[in-house]
């Protein structure tokens, strides 16, 4: 999964080592269970959140997975969070500076038991949003000065694609093939008038950043593009178009790292030996070679050795041998990894520790912390730890995204939310595709190709203009 600028620079300011940490302040705290609203569409927090004097302290993990929906979000203006649920406890107020690129920032850390939790407008203040709090509606509103990344790709009638608002307006006239959203303030696109090779990146006005000449492009992490060259050349530039890199393939930056390939080449006969190994953002070769090796997420990625698997963290480190207990080992992030045996799927920690039983028939985790199920013939979808969140009754699921999920079943297409209520109710007449920054296409169900509308994700018609 292709981490957000929001994740990757709440990451910068918290892990790298504090410079000075203040004496310890015991602090009664309340614990208040949140449902975030993003566009009034419920989004799952993980852990409690506590608030000391009117301050908001969120986990890690939820502070991370709020402000990268935020980087995706269309309609950022507001981001209301309503208390559903109190307790007071004893926590510990501690100050740490932190060097955040070349400056240095105080942080105060609330220490609850052996976790950590970290103010939300201080965060906030990085990721350069405002949060406001309301006593009266207790609310947080989290606004974002920076739309950059607030626009949605669109088709229209002649099968080109543009860009446009949640209420329809369009703001980059449709011209492309095909066309990304925005991830750190540009796009990827690709442009007929340009030929066969014709990848290239925008900006927000639709002025290009990277001329169209690519066989394809990866995402912009903030710092570095991967490209492929008309020869199949995987290359790493910067928004200028120098070339930092270039190897016979790979993968986008991760977390300070990307996987390329080290030995053989693409499309080769399946005798020709491969070997992937992982690159810092210098271009050097910093691990040993593998025989496959995916992206870090949050912290750790997976990687093969002849027959065996192996956890690897974030200084490339083996932290768990897996043998070769296990067909496939995925990395769907918090700690957690996917794994499937005898044709059965289950889900283990970081330390190889089985969490969900390895009983179902699939397991998919696109996000919003719940996982896609099947099991005898039915899907429906867990939490992060094996829970039911939602029944096996339907014959097909698929992701949530803002907060809904399209479902299907008896030949009938329809959107639910996380409390498992229809949004939109069942049909046959149309499919709805996953909810892409709150905008839903929508095909006609006998043609999976012909587009028919946009909506929102209340149903509503979006009407471009």
């Amino acid at each position: 999964m292709l981490r957000k600028i929001a994740l990757f620079i709440f990451s910068v300011a918290l892990i790298l080592p504090n410079i000075a940490v203040s004496a310890d302040n015991h602090v009664y705290c309340t614990k208040e269970n949140f449902i975030i609203k993003i566009n009034d569409v419920n989004k799952y927090i993980a852990d409690p959140i506590y608030t000391v004097n009117g301050n908001t302290f969120l986990s890690e993990n939820d502070i991370c997975s709020l402000f990268e929906e935020l980087e995706n979000i269309l309609d950022r203006q507001y981001v209301p969070v309503g208390v559903v649920e109190k307790g007071d406890c004893m926590g510990t107020l501690e100050s740490h500076e932190y060097k955040v690129r070349d400056s240095v920032v105080e942080i105060q850390t609330l220490k609850i038991h052996n976790a950590s939790y970290y103010p939300l407008r201080k965060i906030a203040n990085l990721l350069n949003c405002v949060v406001e709090w309301s006593e009266d509606s207790e609310q947080i509103n989290i606004i974002s000065r920076d739309p950059d990344n607030c626009y949605m790709p669109f088709r229209d009638e002649n099968g080109m694609y543009g860009y446009m608002l949640s209420d329809g307006k369009i703001v980059i006239d449709p011209q492309f093939d095909s066309a990304d959203n925005f991830h750190n303030g540009i796009a990827v696109v690709s442009a007929p008038q340009y030929g066969r090779y014709n990848y290239g990146c925008i900006d927000s006005t639709g002025a290009y950043v990277i001329k169209p000449q690519y066989k394809g492009i990866g995402a912009f992490d903030g710092n570095l593009l991967r490209v492929i060259t008309a020869s199949d050349q995987c290359q790493y530039v910067n928004l200028e178009g120098a070339v930092l890199g270039e190897f016979n393939g790979g993968l986008d930056f991760t977390e300070g790292y990307a996987v390329v390939r080290t030995t053989g080449y693409a499309n080769v006969a399946p005798d020709i030996t491969q070997k992937w190994a992982y690159i810092d953002t210098n271009m050097d070769i910093v691990s040993k070679e593998y025989d496959e090796a995916d992206d870090f997420l949050d912290g750790y990625a997976v990687v093969k050795y002849a027959t065996d698997r192996c956890i690897l963290d974030r200084s490339l480190n083996t932290i768990t041998d897996l043998k070769d207990n296990y067909d496939e080992v995925t990395n769907i992030g918090q700690g957690r990894f996917i794994v499937s045996a005898d044709e059965k799927f289950g889900v283990i920690d970081q330390y190889g520790e089985v969490i969900v039983p390895i009983i179902y028939d699939c397991l998919y985790a696109p996000g919003e912390g719940m996982i896609v199920a099947e099991k005898d013939g039915k899907a429906g979808y867990i939490d992060y730890n094996g829970e039911v969140i939602i029944p096996f009754q339907y014959d097909e699921t698929y992701g949530f995204s803002d907060g809904v999920s399209t479902v299907t079943t008896s030949g009938q297409c329809g959107i639910i939310d996380r409390n498992n209520n229809y949004v939109l109710p069942p049909t046959s007449a149309e499919f709805y595709n996953e909810s892409n920054l709150g905008i839903i296409s929508v095909n006609e169900a006998d043609d999976g190709h012909a587009l028919d509308r946009y909506i929102n994700i209340y149903g509503e018609e979006i009407d471009l203009r």
